[in-house]
Order: C-alpha cells, then structure tokens, then sequence
C-alpha cells in the first residue's frame, strides 16, 4: 500500500483521537476506550478483501497490485477458498485445515492446483510484496457462482 497515504491517515486519526481525548477529559469521562483505539492504531494492520462476481478477475487484481502472479487465475473460476495475503520477508504457503490443522507448503503456482479444497478452511499466504506491508488482502471465490460450495466459502 502506498507507505504515504498510509503514514498521512495515521496522522490524521492521531488527530482525531487527541480531538477526542481532550473532549473525554473535559466531559470526565474514562479514556480507556480512546488508549485501546490508540493502541490498535499503531498496532494493526488494515484488512482489505476483495469481493466480487465469481470469475471477474479480483485474483489478477491482486496479482496486479502485489507486483506477481502468486494467486491462480484463469478462464474459469480458479479461487476455490479464502486466501489471506500478508507481507512478509520469506514468501509462504500455509494451509489452514477445518478440523484446525494447519500444513506449510512451497509457494509456487503448481501448489495450488495440487490442493484438495474440500477440508480447506482457507490459505495464508506470505509475499514480500511492499504493497503488502500495514495490510491484509483477502481474496475470495466470488458470488453468483454455480458452485455452491465456492459460494459458501465467499458468505462464510
């Protein structure tokens, strides 16, 4: 993400919350609300998911924006489970099963058309994109789909 737009939103909520602090002061109320949004400010990441018709391009989108073709695209539908991409400096694969178990696996395009989707909670993916950095993008299977088990993941 734009390190620029990201550092100048900061700064204006920062803004905002002292705006806020003093008015909590002022009124005698606790501040304790406005320390926990403070802190998640400075400690949390923005999430971003990219929703949309089922075969629209929202993967190559993402590809786009990430600078590589990590995420499988194509003519048919492609993205069969929420995948969570987050920066990092060692690019990953992990796979994040129902029944709570989790598998690491070599971050390559084969990977995922190796991948058995039916017992998949979702995929955590690991780049070091910059683009990535302070955010999570999550890509998903899509709506209007004619696979309804694409469609449950989307709404779940």
């Amino acid at each position: 993400m734009n390190q620029e737009l990201l550092s100048k939103t900061k700064t204006e909520l920062t803004t905002v919350i002292a705006e806020l602090e003093d008015f909590y002061i002022k009124n005698s109320f606790s501040d304790n609300t406005l320390n926990e949004i403070k802190e998640k400010l400075n400690n949390r990441e923005i999430n971003l998911t990219v929703l949309g018709e089922f075969n629209r391009g929202k993967s190559t989108f993402i590809n786009s924006l990430i600078g590589d073709d990590i995420l499988p695209t194509g003519i048919t539908p492609t993205t069969s489970s929420i995948n969570i991409l987050k920066y990092s400096n060692d690019p990953y694969l992990k796979v994040l099963y129902l029944d709570q178990t989790s598998e690491n696996k070599i971050l390559e395009a084969e990977t995922f058309s190796k991948l058995t989707y039916e017992n998949i909670s979702h995929l955590e993916i690991g780049h070091n994109s910059e683009f990535l950095k302070n955010l999570v993008m999550v890509d998903t299977p899509g709506v209007n789909d004619i696979n309804s088990q694409r469609i449950e993941v989307t709404y779940n």
